[in-house]
């Protein structure tokens, strides 16, 4: 499946961002986290946040408390 990969600031650790089966959204973070497909500028601004929240610690959560 095609996406898109997104460094962070820890070497080695990546976001993988794709197109849901439903075509409707980009996913990323085990499918929990989602935008839909014809706000790129806003998934772009969602994706940097989840990354830049996480710090280190893909597997936890990054919700920001404001979405």
């Amino acid at each position: 499946m095609p996406g898109l990969l997104v460094s962070t600031a820890n070497p080695g650790l990546f976001v993988w961002v794709f197109v849901g089966a439903s075509g409707r959204t980009f996913t990323w973070r085990r499918d929990d986290s989602k935008h839909p497909v014809d706000d790129v500028s806003g998934a772009a601004a969602q994706v940097a946040r989840f990354v830049t929240a996480q710090t280190g610690q893909l597997n936890g959560s990054a919700n920001d408390p404001s979405d």
